[in-house]
């Protein structure tokens, strides 16, 4: 007995004390013949026998108790934070479940016990604290307008949140082996906080400027999102097998903000619906990446897609892709934003969709390709406006075609319908299709089945050449070794096509002058100070750009944390 009170006290000097309230203690140890008045044999006496503020101290063992209901201010805690107090009902097995049933400006705190399902019924400004509890159920939590709740250190099952206008949530060392699932839909003005945690699988619901922030999530599926207007989302250290999205409410003025930094995703990152906002910062995903709109910097992928988004187009923004991997393709196809494809490692670009338009530069630069074929592909042929400044990247090939075989270097022809076996490509090229599904690039940005004479939209590959493993060869068969086999750009179309000190010289196709206003100073094949010399391309140390990833504005070196030798640049 003297044990307990002596823990019991010391917990006093920790723990605020409300005026008027009365410390009430569980412990059947005691002889009944000298029980105080304020000790009682069971969990249920004391909850029975308590006021709005008492405390109810536990001391540790089993105790067989039906299921709680609270309703006014209380704290309960163990005795001793050293041994195990088990509410349970009808075997130790069950855990005996505690409902909160709140009430405006009600506080409730417990620590340090077993139990089964924990549900909270939320008021206005009610205040809610859990911690070190071990829960055979799952924890629901029914938000209220200003309702704060705080929990930590959890075992327990199925986390449900349901949302509140400017609930806030704070839960820190939750193991689950099941789902969190988050529902804000509706309410607007959400705070969640989630950390050091693990889950089976993560979903969220937005509610209008809701503001989640996740760090060190273990989530052993899938995260699942969708947004709102000015939500504002932030997965830092995550691992998860994909993230995706559902949808989003949000609008191109005020998008649904996702900052994804330092996370792994074994599969899929995909955030297929506009309007969202993606910051994803040094991420690795296996498999595939598909976004519409933010940037993409010091991650790696294996596929990468920038989709296209509908509404208006944005001159004044920029999609940045910058310092990142991409193992397989990365195929552009977002014609309502201007992009910056810089200092990445891309095994092949092709770039479907543009926004076009003489106001604003789409730049490649200081990219290395490692492709062994086909690393660059741009369309060549219907297309509306070009505006690309090409500069400084390393190529595979320092020559425009090999042997006068295969287009390293190319643009996008048109094929008319010359049967299934057949094409007539416009400038004259005469081709094989070498296969019965030839897929062409009727015009910029779709593709045309011969087979079927269907158009299909462009979204991923935009070529005839790899749909289907199928050859296209250009120059007839078998090919001539002229470079005009494949010449590129076509200058027949209006804009401008600046190709700098990337190692060669382009052809270029098309009529003398034409329309296009077209740069192409070769370079060297060498890369320290041997990139483009004007100033808008300078290193960061302020010399002369060196062609590839270490060199210009948005160097590779920018993120390095450990860059004794050169200056940082913040973009």
């Amino acid at each position: 007995m003297y044990k307990h009170q002596l823990v019991a006290t010391l917990l006093l000097s920790f723990l605020s004390l409300t005026a008027l309230a009365t410390d009430r203690y569980v412990d059947p140890s005691i002889w009944p013949a000298t029980l105080p008045t304020n000790y009682y044999m069971t969990v249920t006496q004391a909850l029975n026998a308590a006021q709005s503020g008492d405390r109810i101290f536990i001391a540790p063992g089993a105790y067989a108790t039906p299921a709680i209901t609270l309703s006014q201010n209380i704290e309960i805690y163990s005795m001793d934070t050293t041994d195990v107090v088990q509410l349970y009902t009808g075997n130790l097995s069950t855990g005996t479940p505690i409902t909160i049933n709140g009430i405006s400006n009600m506080q409730v705190k417990m620590s340090g016990f077993s139990c089964g399902a924990i549900t909270i019924n939320g008021a206005t400004d009610m205040q809610v604290q859990v911690w070190k509890i071990n829960s055979t159920g799952a924890l629901n939590l029914y938000g209220a307008a200003n309702m704060n709740i705080q929990a930590w250190k959890l075992n327990t099952g199925v986390v449900s949140i349901a949302g509140a206008n400017n609930l806030v949530v704070q839960m820190d060392s939750i193991i689950s082996n099941n789902s969190i699932d988050i529902n804000a839909s509706g309410y607007s003005n959400n705070s969640i906080k989630l950390s050091n945690s693990q889950y089976s699988s993560f979903t969220l619901n937005a509610g209008q400027n809701m503001k989640l922030d996740a760090t060190k999530l273990n989530v052993t599926g899938a995260i699942t999102v969708s947004g709102a207007l000015g939500s504002r989302f932030t997965f830092a250290s995550c691992t998860a097998t994909n993230l995706s999205s559902t949808s989003c409410s949000a609008t191109a003025n005020n998008r649904a903000k996702i900052n994804v930094i330092d996370c792994a995703f074994s599969s899929s990152l995909v955030l297929d619906h506009d309007n969202f906002l993606l910051n994803c910062i040094q991420t690795r995903i296996v498999g595939n990446t598909i976004f519409r709109y933010g940037n993409f910097i010091t991650s790696r992928t294996n596929n990468l897609t920038v989709a296209n988004e509908n509404g208006s187009a944005d001159t004044l923004s920029k999609i940045l892709i910058a310092a990142d991997t991409v193992d397989a393709v990365f195929n552009y196809s977002n014609d309502k934003t201007r992009f910056v494809i810089a200092n990445n490692l891309l095994n092949k670009l092709q770039i479907a969709r543009w926004l076009g338009t003489n106001t604003i530069s789409n730049k490649i630069i200081n990219n290395e390709f490692t492709g062994g074929s086909q690393f660059l592909n741009i369309p060549g042929y219907n297309a509306p406006y070009y505006n690309f400044d090409v500069s400084n990247n390393i190529l595979p090939y320092n020559t425009y075609i090999t042997g006068g075989r295969t287009c390293y270097i190319w643009g996008i022809t048109y094929c008319g319908v010359g049967g299934v076996n057949g094409c007539n490509p416009y400038p004259p090229y005469s081709g094989n299709s070498g296969g019965n599904h030839l897929y062409d690039v009727r015009n910029y940005g779709s593709l045309f089945n011969e087979a079927s004479s269907q158009t299909y939209n462009c979204y991923f590959y935009t070529t005839c050449w790899g749909w289907q493993n199928y050859n296209y060869y250009f120059g007839g068969y078998p090919q001539t070794s002229s470079v005009n086999d494949c010449a590129f750009p076509n200058r027949d179309v209006p804009g401008f096509f600046k190709w700098t000190y990337n190692g060669f010289a382009l052809p270029g196709t098309g009529s003398l002058p034409g329309n296009l206003t077209f740069i192409n100073t070769p370079g060297t094949s060498n890369t320290v100070n041997a990139g483009n010399p004007a100033p808008e391309y300078t290193d960061i140390d302020l010399s002369r750009n060196d062609r590839g990833r270490l060199g210009g504005p948005y160097s590779i070196l920018n993120y390095n944390p450990a860059n004794p030798n050169n200056s940082k640049a913040f973009i």
